[in-house]
């Protein structure tokens, strides 16, 4: 938490169990994403101060595709508005947009990191880090749903932690995690919480 550049080396490292190529577009794009997260875990972070910070580890073009996303969001002020989630969409769904995502997907031809960081941030500051709102509006936008929510989802979490996020969502977690055979681990949430809190102790 709070360490951008050891996220950025630790995301490297795991990356290239799916990436090959250490020189793929996810590894800049997730460094950006990664930044975000252990900045909005910082004592004091804001919305703005976690975007602000993660677009110093931007190139000038993924800055500006990012912000593309972000002035988006800025147009709108209800984050269920149906026109917010149309018009993201259109920034990479439309064949005549700069950012086209069709074609510049080679590795995950239904995922594109460029589509999902810009997404994720522009929901982020939309939402105004409510973990259930960001998480709802990622999904209802549709396209790449469970990435999107995910990280969205994910971004808002590290900001407000579980303020936002519904009981009832986090008990069914918890009963979903005990009670799948096939999942790779049954620990509580709490003991995951735990876990993942004496590791950031130890960073």
């Amino acid at each position: 938490a709070g360490d951008p550049d050891g996220a950025i080396e630790d995301m490297k490292e795991i990356g290239r169990l799916f990436y090959e190529n250490k020189n793929d577009d996810a590894f800049a794009w997730g460094g950006v994403y990664n930044a975000a997260i252990t900045l909005a875990m910082l004592p004091g972070a804001t919305v703005n101060s976690v975007i602000e910070g993660a677009l110093k580890y931007a190139t000038p073009e993924m800055r500006t595709e990012i912000e593309h996303g972000l002035a988006i969001a800025d147009k709108y002020t209800d984050p269920m508005d149906r026109k917010f989630r149309e018009e993201l969409n259109s920034m990479y769904a439309d064949s005549t947009s700069p950012y086209y995502a069709t074609n510049r997907m080679t590795e995950y031809i239904n995922s594109s990191i460029y589509e999902n960081v810009t997404c994720s941030f522009a929901i982020f500051k939309l939402t105004k880090g409510n973990v259930e709102q960001a998480v709802m509006v990622a999904n209802n936008r549709g396209r790449d749903t469970d990435c999107t929510a995910a990280s969205s989802g994910g971004l808002a979490g590290a900001l407000t932690g579980t303020t936002t996020i519904p009981k009832n969502w986090i008990d069914q977690l918890e009963t979903g995690t005990k009670d799948n055979p096939y999942t790779n681990s049954h620990m509580t949430n709490k003991a995951t919480a735990q876990g993942l809190y004496r590791a950031f102790q130890n960073k």
